[in-house]
């Protein structure tokens, strides 16, 4: 078989480098309806990839992931905009999401919104204070988190709980939902 033009060795080839890149190289003979949910995102993900296409569009490739596999795809796609592709992602997820994007557009009543610039939330703990009067406090990104956490501990704050309680993604779609009861 070859794949778009490839002679059949490149196309071998090709294959078994995707195959090996989403981790099915052992269920190559295999049909694909024998294969788990998450399985079968890894596949199509492999698939869209076999021409090193220059945009690529996904609708919700996590699903039915385990863990790990959301940690690789992340970084799979991550490689693939860094090669030079367009990576167009369509996710309910939204912490999943934050973890991968450079922009964002959302969806609001049918059209497209960008939104702000945005901050993520984090909660801040020092040892002997109860949790109900823990700090919340709002930074721009995790470098800004990092620099914060620093400063306590030079200060000689006993740091006993920093915890992100949401993303800039989560925030902005909330802002931009509002009005929404």
């Amino acid at each position: 078989a070859q794949l778009y033009g490839q002679s059949s060795a490149e196309a071998a080839a090709r294959a078994d480098e995707l195959l090996a890149m989403v981790h099915l190289s052992e269920y190559r003979n295999r049909p694909a309806s024998e294969l788990s949910r998450g399985q079968k995102q890894r596949l199509g993900l492999a698939r869209a990839l076999v021409n090193r296409p220059r945009f690529l569009l996904l609708d919700e490739p996590a699903s039915g992931m385990d863990p790990r596999s959301r940690i690789e795809l992340r970084d799979q796609l991550r490689a693939v905009a860094d090669n030079g592709a367009a990576v167009l992602v369509s996710s309910h997820i939204l912490t999943e999401l934050a973890e991968m994007v450079d922009d964002v557009v959302l969806m609001v009543d049918g059209r497209t919104k960008t939104p702000g610039a945005s901050t993520t939330t984090w909660q801040v703990r020092l040892v002997g204070q109860p949790e109900s009067q823990a700090d919340t406090i709002a930074l721009e990104d995790d470098d800004a988190a990092a620099d914060y956490l620093a400063k306590l501990i030079a200060a000689g704050q006993r740091v006993a709980e920093f915890t992100r309680v949401s993303t800039g993604l989560e925030q902005a779609y909330l802002e931009l939902h509002a009005d929404r009861t």
